[in-house]
């Protein structure tokens, strides 16, 4: 419902008319709807675990809920006219693409073409060009919400800013070594995991409490710091695999991925105008605040501030 009202926002923002704001909302509304099928067998929401599931061409929840709603029909509860079915169902399909096919990648040059072709999509059947044009325009509304929406999670506590452990890969260590690799007893780590000395040999991985680890543990790697400031896009399944990864790190991932792909200069503006940045920066812990204020203010100064000030006037931020 948040992603709803955002849309909602951000399209009388834009001034799109009352028909595609309705199919807006719509498909704002149904685009996570494979979620609800993922929540019965799943308790970690990882797409990747769709490869277990063998259900026809489904990979991640995007794919199941197109699935849920063309191969087993269950579109027709919602009665939406037939001429925006497919605007809606592409939402839902492809929203979480990082890189949109040709067909959905299509930017119309202002508000009055895009509300001209929804005009000429109702009229028409069968269905034209202007079906790309407003299936394109709704895919990236809706990502571009539903990246913003992820901010709005960390101010919620839905989406905790930092973890009580973190994730380590013994790679054959001992207690011995992790425990001074974290600068912390090694009892302590133990009873964390509830697991005896001999045990963790056997073990490919092994949560590292955080209550006692001095901050300089997680300090985010310069490689990816220089990514990060060269705005380079950052691979979040390589450095998920890395050792020194942390949630420190993932913060630095967030915010050089949400504030990089946010393709409307309404929703930049959404950002600066609440203070998300500065909100978010403030519910972490003083100790962990330096590892990620150079981020947070490379963030509002050079990613957001500067991409709106150069795109004033415009429906799109320029690349």
């Amino acid at each position: 419902m948040r992603v709803v009202e955002d849309v909602s926002k951000m399209a009388g923002q834009m001034g799109t008319n009352v028909d595609f704001t309705k199919v807006l909302k719509v498909s704002a509304l149904i685009h996570d709807i494979g979620r609800f099928e993922q929540a019965t067998w799943s308790n970690d929401y990882i797409d990747r675990n769709y490869a277990n599931r063998n259900i026809d061409g489904v990979t991640n929840h995007a794919e199941a809920g197109y699935y849920i709603l063309v191969k087993e029909n269950k579109i027709k509860d919602f009665k939406i006219p037939y001429n925006v079915q497919k605007p809606i169902l592409d939402v839902v399909r492809y929203h979480q693409l990082s890189k949109l096919t040709s067909d959905l990648s299509y930017r119309v040059s202002n508000i009055k073409e895009l509300n001209n072709q929804m005009n000429a999509l109702l009229k028409t059947n069968p269905l034209n060009d202007s079906e790309k044009i407003i299936s394109a325009a709704l895919v990236q509304m809706v990502k571009d919400v539903d990246s913003l929406d992820i901010l709005y999670q960390h101010l919620t506590g839905e989406f905790n800013v930092t973890r009580d452990s973190v994730a380590y890969d013994t790679e054959g260590e001992d207690i011995d070594t992790i425990a001074l690799h974290w600068g912390i007893p090694k009892e302590e780590i133990l009873e964390y995991n509830g697991v005896e000395e001999k045990e963790v040999l056997n073990m490919d991985s092994i949560k590292i409490p955080m209550k006692n680890v001095d901050p300089i543990k997680l300090t985010v790697p310069i490689d990816i710091q220089k990514a990060y400031f060269n705005k380079q896009d950052i691979d979040l399944e390589q450095i998920m695999k890395r050792r020194d990864w942390t949630f420190i790190t993932g913060m630095w991932w967030r915010l050089n991925h949400f504030l990089r792909n946010i393709n409307f200069v309404s929703n930049l503006i959404v950002v600066e105008d609440n203070k998300l940045l500065d909100k978010i920066y403030e519910t972490y812990p003083d100790k962990y605040k330096p590892l990620v204020h150079a981020a947070f203010e490379f963030a509002k100064e050079e990613l957001l501030e500067k991409a709106i000030k150069e795109n004033e006037g415009q429906i799109y931020k320029t690349r």
